[in-house]
């Protein structure tokens, strides 16, 4: 059985599939409540919510562009007021575009470095 983390509350960014969804599942079987972060997948982020809750942990769904200071402002206030704070933060959110990589302006960049790195906007959330 793994080892039990009390009552902390986890926000798993990108969260709806692949490794921010096993991430998500693993904290709540550890016994963090979680929060589940999508931007686009809605309908995948909602069955991560409830096999999270099939966990007996509080869970919320949060949608929410990380690469948007107001919207990542919200979310953190959404944990601290629907699961009592925030204690574990995972940077898993990223984004795709399709097309060829020459064609993929740089009115882009700025957005997609918000999105891989993160950490000014959290540090400003919190």
């Amino acid at each position: 059985m793994p080892e039990s983390m009390g009552s902390r509350v986890a926000l798993v960014t990108g969260s709806a599939t692949g490794i921010g969804r096993a991430t998500a599942l693993l904290l709540a079987q550890r016994g963090l409540a979680v929060a589940v972060n999508y931007s686009r997948s809605e309908n995948e982020a909602k069955e991560t919510l409830e096999q999270v809750k099939r966990q007996g942990v509080a869970a919320i769904l949060c949608r929410c562009n990380v690469a948007d200071e107001p919207q990542v402002r919200d979310m953190f206030r959404r944990c601290r007021e629907e699961l009592g704070g925030l204690d574990v933060l995972v940077n898993n959110a990223g984004t795709t575009r399709a097309g060829k990589r020459h064609k993929t302006g740089g009115h882009r960049c700025p957005n997609l470095r918000r999105i891989s790195n993160p950490s000014y906007i959290f540090r400003k959330a919190v």
